[in-house]
């Protein structure tokens, strides 16, 4: 719709943000610690219609009056890493990086008073030993080392075929991690 039909989509993004802010703000006030948005289709955009597709509505979510919380996050999916800048000017102070990015990467990229959530790549729980699924664990933990506001993250959820073993040696390493 972005392409074929920007009035429209501009009005149902208007629409929906707003819709986002009103039931982020019952959240707050309710309570909530921490918010996380979820960026889905920022991925398919070509960085070029980043800006002006997703990263205003964010922005907008993020500079909303009574937005006090102690951390608010935006988890981006693959395709956005060229818009570094278009992610940090949304205000968030966490950003997601998914497992197709290095995290040695954004740590080096990323200005230091940004959290950084990191994941790890959910098919290593499906199809790796629990051999590898902690040593690829510990190497994440061992790249973030010492960068404050770093978030283990296994990727995008548990996959179906995720094996329980697998799944243990993931929480034993980062529980054990020193």
């Amino acid at each position: 719709m972005f392409r074929k039909d920007r009035k429209t989509y501009f009005e149902l993004a208007e629409k929906l943000t707003a819709a986002v802010i009103a039931h982020l703000q019952m959240q707050i006030k309710a309570g909530v610690d921490a918010i996380q948005i979820f960026d889905s289709h920022g991925g398919l955009l070509a960085p070029a219609e980043f800006q002006e597709a997703s990263g205003r509505w964010l922005k907008a979510l993020f500079r909303t009056p009574n937005f006090e919380l102690r951390t608010t996050d935006h988890r981006f999916f693959p395709g956005t890493h060229g818009n570094w800048d278009d992610l940090l000017a949304t205000g968030a102070s966490v950003l997601g990086i998914d497992w197709r990015f290095p995290l040695a990467d954004a740590r080096r990229l990323l200005p230091r008073d940004i959290g950084l959530q990191g994941n790890l790549a959910p098919a290593l729980l499906g199809d790796a030993t629990p051999e590898t699924v902690a040593a690829e664990t510990s190497r994440l933990l061992e790249v973030m080392r010492g960068r404050n506001g770093y978030i283990f993250n296994l990727g995008h959820g548990v996959p179906p075929e995720a094996r329980l073993e697998n799944i243990a040696a993931l929480v034993e390493t980062v529980r054990g991690f020193k």
